[in-house]
């Protein structure tokens, strides 16, 4: 059975994969939509592959920072 308490804990870390790939594979195909109807051959996807890897480090800092809370509010609640 899973523990309800454990679950809480990693949950955090089971959405961050849809999050990264989301994160990089949308700004990516709308770069290469405005590359094909802008015809701007690479710049679209050299953009979107730049604000996708800004996007990524963004949902990984937010896990982080999530994470360092809680575990900050676990030890306040030890004390």
């Amino acid at each position: 059975m899973i523990d309800p308490e454990n679950f809480r804990k990693y949950s955090d870390f089971m959405s961050l994969g849809s999050e990264i790939a989301a994160a990089m594979i949308v700004p990516l195909l709308i770069g290469v939509y405005l590359d094909k109807h802008y015809n701007t051959n690479p710049w679209g996807v050299i953009g979107g592959t730049i604000i996708g890897f800004l996007g990524v480090f963004n949902a990984v800092y937010r896990v982080v920072i999530r994470a360092n809370n809680k575990k900050s509010d676990d030890q306040r609640k030890r004390q």
